[in-house]
């Protein structure tokens, strides 16, 4: 756990900083935060509300608001063929009390591939207890 703490904080300063939004703080350290644990699958970490909605491209992978633990596992089944290249986060912006977006742009090669292919990640946050949770991933080609 504390190995995993510290590969996340270096990838976090090795990622360089978010696009100035004007934003929230604690708000851009929470797309940060996700975007450090998408680049190294860490799906436990990146899900960390009780209940998410996916929207995953590919029919198998959609699903509505599910439960943490079936996120885990469809994310965790989603990420498992590719190689993360990139994830950048393009903006970060509040969409009203206790609710805000981020979008970012993933670059991933498949196994057993070369070319590398791009994806619009769209993250939804909500602010709960006074911290930004991971409440929507929304995965387009």
């Amino acid at each position: 756990m504390r190995f995993r703490r510290l590969i996340l904080c270096s990838l976090l300063v090795a990622a360089g900083p978010m696009p100035a939004s004007g934003q929230d703080p604690a708000l851009r350290q929470a797309a940060a935060r996700v975007q450090a644990a998408w680049l190294v699958h860490d799906v436990e970490s990146l899900l960390d509300a009780d209940s998410l909605t996916l929207r995953l491209r590919g029919g198998d992978d959609e699903a509505g608001a599910i439960p943490r633990t079936q996120g885990v596992r469809i994310l965790r089944g989603f990420l498992r063929p590719a190689s993360e290249v990139a994830f950048d986060i393009r903006t970060v912006r509040a969409a009203g009390p206790g609710q805000a977006y981020a979008e970012g742009s993933r670059r991933y090669v498949v196994s057993g591939t070369s070319d590398p292919l791009v994806e619009t990640v769209l993250l939804g946050f909500r602010l709960a207890s006074g911290r930004w949770q991971l409440t929507e991933i929304r995965v387009t080609p």
